[in-house]
């Protein structure tokens, strides 16, 4: 009981925090499931509190908008292979790495292949090409 007490004030206490910070939530689910998220140079911790996932959701406020409910994940920016916010050096080093290795299904690829940008389960000139569009414009839009 006091488990249920404690989950509904934090629930509650969240959708209050972010009505007072300019968000607008969508009606909201007690869910199981959580935890940290990082990305893009941000981070964020998902909790009980989830919006409905009939239809997409999104809070928005602060010049920002996040996709809320149960969805996949969409990485925005595929060439950052790091998820620091940049595509560098260090993404080209990535990148360079599943090159050599060309196919996706090498055991030494790394999961779910993510410099296989056009999706033909091989890292190879295509994907350096658009690769190399994203080095050049350096941050993620």
């Amino acid at each position: 009981m006091r488990c249920t007490h404690m989950i509904a004030a934090l629930v509650l206490g969240s959708i209050v925090q972010a009505t007072l910070a300019g968000f607008t939530l969508g009606p909201v689910v007690v869910a199981g499931g959580g935890g940290p998220i990082a990305g893009g140079g941000f981070r964020a911790t998902i909790t009980v509190g989830q919006t409905s996932a009939s239809a997409p959701q999104y809070a928005t406020g602060g010049g920002f908008k996040v996709a809320t409910g149960f969805w996949a994940a969409v990485k925005g920016c595929p060439a950052d292979l790091n998820t620091d916010g940049f595509v560098d050096d260090t993404d080209f080093v990535l990148f360079a790495n599943a090159y050599n290795l060309l196919l996706c299904s090498d055991p030494a690829m790394p999961a779910g292949c993510p410099a296989d940008f056009n999706s033909d389960t091989l890292v190879e000139d295509s994907d350096f090409v658009i690769f190399a569009d994203a080095y050049n414009q350096l941050i993620c839009p």
